[in-house]
């Protein structure tokens, strides 16, 4: 049992950690099609979500996988 509290406490703290981490490289690294730009009368009041892409799945199954072998370095007692 104590492996396995473990391994969701390290999971939840990794996956957060490393979704920070990814979440600010796309920002830092984020360039506006200037293109679009030109051709914008007003701003819109709404605005469409994005679309998705992998990252936070692999971002998962990486936390996971530290998070594995975390609990697997831990004795018990």
């Amino acid at each position: 049992m104590k492996k396995l509290l473990i391994f969701l406490a390290s999971l939840g703290v990794l996956f957060f950690l490393l979704e920070l981490v990814v979440g600010f490289i796309l920002t830092a690294t984020y360039k506006p099609p200037l293109s679009e730009a030109q051709h914008v009368t007003h701003l819109a009041s709404e605005v469409a979500f994005g679309t998705t892409n992998m990252s936070s799945v692999v971002v998962a199954m990486i936390a996971a996988c530290f998070a594995y072998f975390l609990s697997k370095r831990v004795k018990t007692k």
